[in-house]
């Protein structure tokens, strides 16, 4: 069929030139019939009126098509060599249109422009004996017409075929001209069509064409409701028309419309064939579907299958061959099974293959599923789930297998929500460990809030099919736990870890690897609550564990005894600490290297007892040395060398080097409001240490502003009784008295002073602190009596 347009057979003559339709095309011929090489001939399909974009691929197009060498003055046309260029893309991608359009921009430069619909032999054959004949050179057998074509166009150069949707390349064969300097474009599905000429690779829309096209065809959508189609359509060009006349008709809301697509895609409009008469994607995709169960079941299988996964690029695996290793990525089966399947595949246009990846585009996919009846998406499901699990991404705390990770994490996450929606359906065991390893990736790769939300919807589900009490449910459980602490949702983090721990110590036992590590975690949230010596305590007796069961240097280990130190830390015992991070760091460069993660941690906590003990050129120098690494490695934003760049500037600080240490707080801070937010703990850290090197610089206005900001979002994100937040009080209450605002230093001096009293104790050292500085907003106010007693 031809996806341009289809008219009714009827001729007229205006001043001397012949109009007729012709089948599907409108034809033009001149009035010179003596003169065949000046008689102009021009058959295409009407123009599209709402052609939209396309810009620089139809430029790219003519550059392409014009690239052919013409010879010296005085030879003959039949020297020139047929220029031809092939427009290859998946289907829907509006290949037939891009051409139409060109066609009909340029066809002033051609005697002869004509159109085949190239997807039936018979409908080519009959195109190319209608040309014959328009051009004088009747005949009785599409075999006659291909010959005399041949003679009348090797004779000329002002030629321009089209032949549209090319479904199978035999339907070609012999059937192209190849002397005259003409142009031939192709249009098809099948990459191959590149053995044939140059050849053009057409993707979807911009977001610019698609919201154009969407708003001339449904004009009541707001600009920013177009962008929320497209987006839900994928830019796919034929999707884009499909959606915006289907708005039009139902006067359906976005939100209406986009559920509506979301839950029942083949009813959406996309199986609404278009103006042009394309019969629209639900139909093609059901047509394509049904030939592949006719002649390649295991195709459709697999087909089936990649519906389930994200429309985003599939790694494609290899297996080892002799001593050489496998590509990492999907195993769809051996070499040659991988080879045809994505050969079939993006030759019926379902696919991209690029890379060693493949893809479907989200609508492909979706109008896939809904063919499916339920029963059989279940298998569907475990079988995808099982073809991903294939792959073998890597050790996800290694920052070299991230990249792998990366690829098949949008895979994960889209086959963990559709399974949400098939409860019967259990993962197999190595789908689960891939999930839990992506969830590791996501963590230690500082993607927090992602690691979340997949590792909540899987508790969910593993907690539903496989039991609160699975030790794979607990891992997620442990997982879950884990990315709270990184948001800063500490409480909760700390609460789920000590159900976590309850748990694995009843199923597993107290000796149990994930065991101990839900202890280390436990630890970990007492640190951060600043519960220093409950944390000191009990990560001792893990590392006591972990020393026993697992080893010396174990990296589980190593953890414990790096956790140990920072809770020395908290508790001012800098020497023991120093002396417990200097062995964990040497140890971990031996067994890990020196440039994995841990080891930079454990760099970073040598570092901060440095500065404790006031040694701050050395821990400047070890800083500096860990946050170059951390930049190379983990990359600029990632939350770790965020941290490294706050340590560093402390360590400025305490060198008096308050410009350098504001530059670096402020580019952090920046950095951590755009990667972590602006209530994130670590970010009002940051905040708070800048407003220190203000004040140190004489800015007490811009510093107690700051410091204002930071003390009211502490309160209400950690709340009022939090250390750092009598932190932030006790540091504005000093900006206060250096504004000379002794009254409100006062003030706010004594509340803090009350409540660290009342929560750390009246010996802590930060009790200590606010008593003199309270003493001394005393003393300013003439009060020296209260002040003398605080001095005692």
């Amino acid at each position: 069929m031809n996806r341009a347009g289809i008219f009714a057979h009827r001729s007229a003559s205006h001043g001397g030139i012949t109009t007729e339709n012709v089948g599907q095309l409108v034809v033009y011929t001149s009035p010179q019939p003596d003169d065949r090489r000046q008689k102009t001939v021009r058959g295409l399909p009407p123009r599209n009126p709402a052609f939209t974009g396309r810009g620089l691929l139809l430029r790219a197009l003519h550059v392409k098509l014009h690239r052919a060498v013409r010879p010296d003055n005085g030879s003959s046309s039949t020297d020139l060599q047929v220029s031809l260029v092939s427009l290859v893309g998946i289907g829907g991608i509006g290949k037939t249109q891009v051409v139409l359009e060109y066609a009909h921009r340029h066809a002033n430069r051609y005697a002869v422009v004509w159109w085949l619909d190239a997807d039936q032999p018979t409908t080519l054959s009959q195109g190319l004996m209608d040309l014959a004949c328009h051009l004088g050179r009747p005949n009785s057998t599409p075999a006659e017409a291909v010959q005399a074509l041949r003679v009348e166009l090797s004779a000329r150069s002002d030629w321009l075929l089209v032949y549209d949707n090319v479904d199978d390349l035999e339907t070609l064969h012999g059937l192209l001209a190849t002397t005259g300097g003409g142009h031939i474009l192709i249009t098809g599905r099948d990459p191959r069509l590149a053995r044939f000429g140059a050849q053009v690779d057409i993707g979807d829309f911009t977001r610019a064409e698609s919201r154009q096209l969407l708003l001339t065809r449904c004009p009541s959508l707001a600009s920013e409701e177009a962008d929320q189609v497209a987006a839900a359509v994928g830019d796919l060009p034929l999707a884009v028309e499909q959606a915006g006349c289907f708005l039009q008709d139902t006067g359906l809301s976005t939100d209406e419309y986009l559920d509506f697509l979301d839950t029942h895609p083949g009813q959406a409009g996309m199986d609404d064939p278009t103006v042009a008469e394309h019969p629209g994607l639900a139909a093609a995709v059901a047509a394509t579907r049904a030939r592949l169960a006719a002649e390649d079941p295991h195709v459709l299988n697999l087909f089936n299958q990649l519906a389930f996964l994200a429309p985003e690029p599939i790694p494609l695996g290899s297996q080892p061959v002799s001593d050489r290793p496998g590509r990492f990525g999907v195993l769809l089966g051996n070499s040659a099974t991988t080879a045809l399947a994505v050969r079939r595949l993006v030759g019926l246009g379902l696919a991209r293959h690029a890379n060693h990846t493949l893809q479907l585009h989200r609508l492909v996919q979706a109008l896939l599923r809904t063919h499916l009846p339920q029963t059989e998406q279940s298998s569907t499901v475990h079988s995808a789930q099982n073809l991903l699990a294939t792959s073998a991404p890597g050790d996800p705390d290694d920052p070299h297998s991230w990249p792998n990770y990366s690829q098949l994490t949008p895979h994960a996450q889209t086959l963990t929500e559709h399974s949400t929606k098939h409860i019967d359906t259990l993962e197999t065991p190595r789908f689960r460990d891939l999930c839990c390893n992506t969830l590791r990736y996501l963590y230690t790769s500082g993607q927090y809030q992602a690691a979340h939300d997949l590792a909540d919807r899987i508790r969910t589900r593993w907690d539903q099919t496989l039991g609160a009490d699975h030790p794979d449910a607990l891992r997620s459980a442990h997982t879950l736990a884990v990315s709270l602490y990184k948001l800063g949702k500490h409480e909760q983090a700390r609460e789920l870890d000590q159900q976590t721990l309850d748990a694995r110590h009843r199923v597993l036992g107290p000796d149990h690897p994930d065991t101990l590590r839900s202890a280390n975690n436990l630890a970990v949230g007492l640190n951060f609550a600043d519960k220093y010596e409950q944390a000191r305590e009990l990560n001792q007796q893990t590392l006591d564990a972990r020393h026993r069961v697992l080893g010396p240097d174990h990296p589980d280990t190593l953890g414990s005894a790096n956790n140990l130190a920072a809770d020395l830390r908290g508790l001012d015992e800098y020497e023991q600490a120093r002396e417990l991070d200097h062995q964990t760091l040497d140890a971990r460069r031996r067994a890990l290297g020196p440039d994995h993660p841990d080891t930079l941690t454990s760099a970073y906590n040598l570092a901060a007892d440095l500065r404790g003990l006031d040694e701050y050129e050395q821990a400047r120098e070890l800083d500096h040395q860990t946050l170059d690494a951390r930049r190379r490695i983990l990359g600029p934003d990632h939350p770790d060398t965020l941290t490294s760049a706050y340590n560093l500037a402390a360590d400025l600080r305490g060198l008096d080097e308050y410009e350098q240490a504001r530059e670096l707080d402020h580019q952090t801070l920046d950095a951590r409001r755009r990667i972590l937010g602006p209530d994130h703990p670590d970010t009002l850290t940051s905040a708070y240490n800048l407003g220190i090197d203000l004040y140190a610089l004489g800015e007490y206005e811009q510093a107690s502003e700051l410091g204002r900001q930071t003390l009211d979002a502490r309160r209400r994100i950690l709340g009022p009784d939090h250390p750092d937040t009598l932190t932030s009080a006790n540091n504005l209450a000093v900006d206060l008295r250096a504004l000379g605002e002794y009254e409100q230093a006062s003030e706010l001096g004594r509340q803090t002073l009350d409540a660290r009293r009342r929560i750390l104790g009246p010996d802590h050292p930060d009790t200590l602190r606010s008593a003199n500085n309270l003493a001394v907003d005393l003393r300013a106010l003439g009060e020296y009596e209260q002040a003398a007693e605080l001095d005692h």
